[in-house]
């Protein structure tokens, strides 16, 4: 049995389901995950920062991911040992989409983006320290 194809959701002349009450729109449970990774360097090593987003924090994330040139080619080819190459993942609710920035080609947009998701998870709260040896976890520090 064929069924028809669901209306596009990023269609703006598509009807919205929210367009009868009062309802928050459907744009605020956008889903935003974002992954950049660094390869590359003296040491080889990659390093990775990743955000996720949903409700009313995707509003900034959708704008400096639209604002990056995905399908573009790569201005410069990578010169020179110990460059970084960067890789960049977004997903924003079931769109997906990839690029790989050489270093030289880091700017712009690119810069903006990858700036804001390394921001954004070196501001993401430590995870707990595991338990001292004494079976006891540390205390936190306190104000006198």
């Amino acid at each position: 049995m064929h069924r028809p194809p669901e209306p596009d959701t990023h269609d703006p002349s598509a009807p919205r389901d929210d367009a009868l009450d009062d309802r928050e729109p459907a744009a605020s449970a956008t889903l935003i995950e974002i992954t950049v990774a660094r390869t590359g360097g003296i040491a080889g090593r990659t390093r990775t920062w990743s955000v996720t987003a949903r409700g009313d924090g995707t509003a900034q994330w959708i704008t400096l991911i639209e604002q990056c040139p995905w399908d573009a080619e790569a201005d410069t080819p990578a010169r020179g040992a110990d460059r970084f190459v960067w890789t960049v993942d977004a997903i924003e609710d079931e769109r997906a989409r990839s690029a790989e920035i050489d270093d030289g080609d880091l700017a712009g947009a690119w810069r903006e983006l990858i700036d804001a998701v390394r921001d954004a998870d070196d501001e993401a709260p430590a995870l707990p320290q595991p338990p001292t040896s004494g079976g006891e976890a540390p205390s936190a520090p306190t104000e006198q």
